[in-house]
């Protein structure tokens, strides 16, 4: 990796210590927004990947967001 470029969470002797519970946060997080929202990609945007370092993102990600409709009640048995 190049001088001066970020690594999320670091790593070796200074690996950030909290690393396992910050992803767990994260994902947790982002299934509880798809859960609850419906994201759709609007025209226009861009998908092709973006490196910072590490990570990689798209260049221009346009959504629009709206609420997901509620699932309708289950099936009683009997």
């Amino acid at each position: 990796m190049p001088r001066g470029s970020f690594a999320s969470f670091g790593g070796g002797a200074r690996k950030c210590v909290g690393d396992n519970f910050a992803m767990a946060e994260m994902v947790i997080a982002l299934a509880t927004m798809v859960r609850r929202w419906r994201f759709d990609r609007v025209p226009g945007s861009d998908l092709r990947a973006a490196s910072l370092a590490t990570i990689y993102y798209p260049r221009r990600l346009l959504l629009k967001i709206g609420r997901r409709a509620p699932k309708a009640a289950g099936r009683q048995s009997g």
